[in-house]
């Protein structure tokens, strides 16, 4: 997917996310399928950050209490928007450790920068961080933390 943008800012492309995650919104908490599938979309189709909180509080006002499911959702699709501004399209990740390949080979400057978030290497076309996980929460918890304390593209080139 792209998103509208004007004077050569970069387009927006879908981030593939890997991390044995569960990703559901339970029909517990949202009964009606087509809501939930409209829900889904939504998500997907945020492109920012306040994108994400607004849904974040349409959630907790049209259906109370956000389950842990829903957060991690969010949180997910927080990541998706945090990685596409650093240029990754795909993130793997497993008990041993995580990967992320890029849409367009990374500069040597940006490569360093988020090796200096968390020891790694990049090799194969992909930056490839050694890190043991007993989890998909903790595989999330990671990537987050790499990607918060990373310069986004547009400061690194």
């Amino acid at each position: 997917m792209l998103a509208a943008g004007k004077g050569g800012s970069r387009e927006q492309q879908d981030v593939v996310i890997n991390l044995g995650i569960t990703q559901t919104i339970p029909e517990a908490y949202v009964s009606d399928g087509t809501v939930r599938l409209d829900l889904y979309a939504r998500l997907l189709r945020a492109r920012d950050q306040q994108a994400l909180d607004e849904l974040e509080d349409e959630f907790d006002d049209r259906f109370g209490q956000l389950p842990e499911e829903v957060s991690k959702l969010i949180r997910l699709a927080r990541l998706r928007i945090a990685a596409n501004g650093n240029g990754v399209s795909r993130i793997d990740a497993g008990p041993r450790g995580l990967a992320l390949s890029f849409a367009v080979k990374p500069s040597r400057k940006r490569i360093d920068a988020m090796l200096q978030v968390c020891q790694g290497e990049y090799r194969d076309e992909r930056l490839v961080f050694k890190l043991s996980t007993e989890n998909g929460l903790q595989r999330l918890s990671n990537l987050e933390n790499i990607l918060r304390q990373t310069p986004s593209s547009q400061s690194v080139n």
